[in-house]
């Protein structure tokens, strides 16, 4: 029985530690949008970067990242976070629309 407590408390904690990621995440992915919009792409970037550490399966964090780039001037970087937004979303309209503006 005492195991099976311990397990709960274990699973619980790992489920708290899941959430604040996800909020980690969640906020940093907010705080780009935020920069890039208000022409920040320096810190845009930094915090596309930062939500996608957090999970780089984000096909909008690396779709984000990829107009960052762009805005930059930045095509070989922008091009190569367009296509890692396909590879996890090949629908995801901001990726394609990138992707098809710039053949690197």
């Amino acid at each position: 029985a005492e195991k099976a407590k311990l397990g709960e408390r274990e699973v619980k904690l790992l489920q708290r530690q899941m959430k604040a990621r996800e909020d980690e995440a969640g906020a940093a992915y907010k705080n780009a949008e935020t920069a890039f919009l208000v022409g920040e792409y320096d810190k845009a970037i930094e915090d596309f970067n930062a939500s996608l550490n957090v999970d780089n399966r984000n096909a909008n964090g690396w779709a984000g990242l990829g107009m960052a780039y762009e805005k930059q001037g930045n095509r070989t970087k922008a091009s190569g976070s367009y296509q890692r937004a396909l590879v996890t979303d090949p629908n995801n309209p901001v990726a394609r629309s990138g992707a098809s503006r710039i053949k690197v």
